[in-house]
């Protein structure tokens, strides 16, 4: 495969032979049979110009990137100044040389000559190449070799000029800073370059891999998340579904007063025989402390009920003076006892009013 500067110089061979075609106007048949008489490089060159005529013929024109292949006016002479150089130096070989070229400090915009050192020529199995590197001499180092030549008025140069007609140019003097290097220290340069590359195509690789580690945490965390959510609401919906304690409290009815206690029936004396009467005194009574003459005892709102102390035994008391016991195991109302008389102080028996099929169910809060 050619490299960029062999397929330059074919096809300015191709141009050359294009217009010597052209001079010499030869036909179709000719070209065609002219064609196996050239070698590799020729034929690329024809091929080059042979594609940018049929762009032109279609109406596109040249590509601008790859050039028109036409050499202005202006820069025939060190076009071919540049050719000459090329092909001597690949035939006899060159001196060690200055390549110059210009670069801009993007910190400070201040314009920076570099210039690097580059070795002269050894010959390596019949071609000439660089003593350090053992690369060819190419179409880029002809330029600068060529203006080194030029600039000190080389033999080589003179030669040229008396081939061709002479157009000198002034030599502009250089105002840039200078900065020489050597071939070497370009080759370094370039390996930090390629280096610095691959340093910073593993950083964004590291940091591809990091966010992707760091997406993956964050989709696990909250797939936990999720997994206690559910968690606690089956926790509630079980906790919801255990039956909660209730009482049963009678509902409050219409009924009769207290029934009035049957005195027992008297007992039928015996035949009196007179007995000799034995006295017994009987201890005297503790003194009860004055009751209220209303009763203290209140229930709360209709159908409330409370617990209440009688007697030094606890008791379940509503409204209406119902009394049931106190389940102080389960926490909840016992057995029915009866009705309360506040003026006799006494519980009397009296129908049980506990709830029908119709009874509310009311937790009392006991």
């Amino acid at each position: 495969m050619l490299t960029a500067n062999e397929q330059e110089m074919a096809s300015e061979m191709a141009n050359e032979m294009t217009s010597e075609m052209a001079s010499e106007t030869i036909g179709y048949k000719e070209v065609i049979a002219t064609l196996e008489n050239l070698n590799v490089k020729e034929l690329v060159g024809v091929m080059d110009r042979t594609w940018m005529l049929l762009k032109k013929a279609n109406g596109k024109g040249p590509s601008k990137k790859k050039g028109t292949g036409v050499v202005p006016p202006q820069l025939e002479q060190n076009h071919e100044w540049v050719k000459y150089v090329l092909g001597d130096a690949k035939m006899n070989g060159w001196e060690s040389f200055e390549m110059r070229s210009t670069k801009v400090d993007k910190s400070s915009g201040e314009k920076n000559m570099e210039v690097v050192i580059m070795t002269g020529s050894v010959e390596k199995d019949g071609v000439h190449v660089f003593e350090d590197t053992g690369k060819e001499f190419t179409q880029k180092d002809a330029m600068s070799y060529a203006k080194c030549l030029k600039d000190r008025n080389d033999e080589v140069y003179q030669a040229f000029m008396q081939d061709y007609s002479p157009h000198l140019v002034s030599k502009k003097e250089a105002t840039e800073k200078v900065v020489k290097k050597t071939s070497e220290e370009l080759e370094r340069e370039k390996e930090e370059k390629k280096a610095e590359k691959e340093r910073e195509k593993e950083e964004k690789k590291a940091e591809k891999e990091r966010e992707k580690a760091e997406k993956k945490a964050e989709k696990e965390r909250e797939k936990e998340e999720k997994e206690r959510e559910k968690a606690r609401e089956k926790e509630e919906k079980e906790a919801a579904k255990k039956p909660q304690k209730k009482l049963l409290v009678p509902v409050k009815r219409d009924r009769s007063a207290s029934p009035a206690p049957v005195p027992a029936a008297a007992p039928v004396p015996a035949a009196e025989t007179p007995q000799k009467k034995i006295v017994v005194k009987k201890p005297a009574a503790p003194v009860k402390a004055a009751r209220p003459a209303v009763d203290p005892f209140v229930a709360g709102e209709e159908g409330d009920v409370k617990r209440w102390e009688w007697n030094k035994k606890e008791y379940v008391r509503d409204g209406e003076n119902y009394i049931w016991l106190y389940d102080t195991e389960n926490e909840d109302i016992g057995a029915f006892q009866g009705r309360y008389n506040y003026e006799k102080d006494v519980i009397e028996e009296c129908e049980d009013p506990t709830c029908d099929e119709t009874c509310d169910e009311i937790d009392l809060g006991l």
